[in-house]
């Protein structure tokens, strides 16, 4: 629920610099359970053997790396939620950033969890000198509601965004000024 408190003081929010294998598998399980009730993480369904070995290698060396951030949330010591966080790396692209593979484990919703995380996220933002969020999400979905009730507003769409299950669905590229998230008073 928007302006919820996180209803338990087991939750844990920290930013990681390495996903070492264990990690890579907390989170690939955080992906299935996700991936068990919504495909709108960019998989069809739920991980299987080695099928998104090339994302999480690609994931474990950008985070290592600096490219991307990782937040994450754990719940007595588990893994219950994570977002990615891209700075763009063109010097005059600098107060850009990214927002991907914000996931909240389908047990852990309604805790207030969303909420302390964009807290947490925009605090590093303005450490960082980021001014402005982007993402994408997947037209029409409970995701697309969602961030635009949080402060994000369209900029633009793709027609061919996802093809899901022989469908191609549309995607909805979003934004929001850093500032205007943090001053929301849904999320204090």
């Amino acid at each position: 629920m928007l302006g919820s408190q996180v209803d338990s003081a087991d939750i844990e929010i920290a930013w990681v610099e390495e996903i070492d294998a264990r990690f890579a598998g907390e989170i690939r399980a955080l992906f299935n359970a996700v991936l068990e009730t919504e495909d709108v993480i960019g998989f069809p369904g739920p991980l299987r053997g080695g099928e998104a070995e090339p994302f999480f290698e690609g994931v474990r060396l950008d985070v290592r790396l600096g490219r991307k951030r990782a937040l994450v949330v754990r719940s007595c010591g588990e893994l219950v939620a994570m977002v990615l966080l891209s700075q763009n790396g063109q010097p005059n692209c600098r107060h850009l950033g990214e927002v991907s593979k914000c996931m909240i484990h389908p047990r852990h919703r309604g805790r207030g969890i969303l909420e302390a995380g964009l807290r947490a996220l925009c605090a590093r933002c303005h450490e960082l000198g980021i001014e402005v969020l982007t993402l994408d999400v997947r037209k029409g979905t409970r995701a697309e509601g969602l961030w635009r009730r949080l402060g994000f507003s369209p900029f633009g769409e793709l027609p061919d965004y996802a093809r899901v299950g022989g469908r191609t669905e549309a995607g909805v590229f979003m934004w929001a000024p850093v500032a205007r998230l943090a001053a929301n008073p849904s999320h204090r």
